[in-house]
């Protein structure tokens, strides 16, 4: 059965696996428990709600959230939507509630001092579920706190010390704890996963004064000792000499899908994410533009469907699935692709050249260099947000599609024409 919503049916059993599979944004009920929804967001976000109206007041439904998902699972949010509708029935607001019972716990904490409640995945998992995050960073902060800092999840935040954190660090650094392959950029990204959980902490958490139940931030000992790797900026990129090579190999891949998804990243730029959850819905192919959602900086955007854009357009539409809303679609619980390091090997085992998506945005931003355009409009074609908060001006100056269009069309044309260049070099068609 298709998830898709439909006219006048949108009722659905909504289990964990309901959720995973739905990809669709939009508003899901729950066929046994009226009230209870799931909602779905253009950006992937997947949030159990529970909606209905306050007994004795004149107001409209009002609708709480529950947690998202997968953080809080079908059957604890059944169970808390079961509880909260009974409230609603009663005239029992637990949003008042909530706020009371927050304030009953800070004091019990503060009196009490009963600090060892507020462990590391106690917080954790506050923080994933009232953050309005990105799955991928739901996905992120999960695997970072398992690999890494599992032997702190039952600790008492305020137990966790600056030599603790420095000591931790140095580990991961030098590869020596942990699941993950570790190293200077896993010890940094442990540790502002870490921070951001402890900020967290001291915004959530008050005593009755209104001071916050952790008063110091323990990974401030890294700023204070200058102690964050330094990590080098990747500069790699698709050489003149690799692109014939990567054109062949890109037409041996028997996922069509797969093939179109790489082709369309280095002919845009497009970030991987960018390109992964384009929908159908954003592409205007009769206006002559496509819209690209939930970008880096958080600002939507449009770019000019160029002739080579149309063509892979117009072969994503052939086989078009219907209960599928992305250009790219793709098996898996997302309906999108979601790459991993054997997709990339499936063409670099063919050139003989290791590459990464952002490579491919190096090398569309590079030629497009090449090609005479200025810093300006490369920033333009690449959605990179404006820096010079001094630059008044910069502001008002807003580039239409069409004058993107043929800036755009002019790097396409540079890269097919370098990627139809002959080669004394052949890829391994076996391989």
């Amino acid at each position: 059965m298709s998830n898709e919503p439909k006219k006048g049916v949108n009722k659905f059993s909504l289990t964990d696996s309901f959720a995973a599979e739905t990809t669709l944004a939009g508003e899901y009920r729950d066929t046994k428990l009226p009230g209870f929804k799931l909602k779905v967001t253009a950006a992937g976000n997947k949030i159990w709600l529970v909606e209905n109206s306050l007994r004795g007041s004149s107001k409209s439904a009002i609708t709480l959230t529950i947690g998202r998902h997968p953080v809080v699972n079908s059957k604890d949010a059944r169970k808390t939507a079961s509880h909260l509708l009974d409230l609603l029935r009663q005239g029992i607001d637990p949003r008042l509630q909530e706020k009371k019972r927050n304030k009953q716990q800070s004091e019990e904490w503060a009196s009490e001092q009963q600090l060892q409640e507020l462990s590391l995945h106690h917080v954790l998992n506050d923080y994933l579920s009232r953050k309005n995050l990105k799955p991928s960073t739901v996905e992120n902060y999960s695997i970072v706190a398992n690999a890494y800092l599992s032997d702190w999840m039952q600790r008492p935040l305020s137990e966790i010390t600056k030599t603790d954190v420095e000591k931790r660090f140095k580990e991961i650094t030098e590869r020596k704890i942990g699941k993950g392959k570790g190293g200077p950029g896993a010890a940094n990204n442990t540790m502002r996963v870490f921070r951001a959980v402890i900020k967290f902490a001291q915004d959530m958490y008050e005593k009755p004064d209104g001071s916050p139940v952790i008063m110091q931030n323990p990974v401030k000992r890294l700023n204070q000792l200058k102690s964050w790797n330094r990590l080098k900026r990747r500069q790699t990129m698709l050489s003149d000499m690799d692109l014939p090579l990567w054109y062949q190999a890109l037409g041996t891949l028997e996922d069509k899908a797969m093939a179109d998804y790489f082709f369309f990243v280095l002919m845009t730029g497009l970030r991987k994410n960018e390109a992964a959850q384009l929908k159908w819905d954003d592409v205007h192919v009769k206006r002559g533009y496509f819209e690209v959602v939930d970008a880096k900086n958080k600002l939507e955007f449009a770019l000019p469907i160029t002739r080579v854009l149309s063509e892979v357009f117009e072969r994503r539409k052939k086989v078009r699935k219907v209960d599928n809303p992305y250009v790219f679609a793709a098996t898996g619980k997302n309906g999108y692709f979601d790459l991993r390091e054997k997709h990339f090997n499936l063409i670099a085992d063919k050139t003989k050249t290791p590459f990464s998506l952002h490579d491919l945005r190096r090398t569309y931003l590079t030629q497009g260099f090449l090609s005479g355009h200025d810093l300006e409009m490369l920033k333009k074609l690449a959605n990179h947000k404006n820096t010079d908060s001094d630059d008044v001006t910069k502001g008002y100056l807003i580039v239409q599609v069409a004058d993107i269009k043929e800036p755009m069309t002019i790097v396409q044309d540079r890269l097919l024409e370098l990627m139809n260049r002959k080669t004394k070099r052949s890829i391994d068609v076996a391989s």
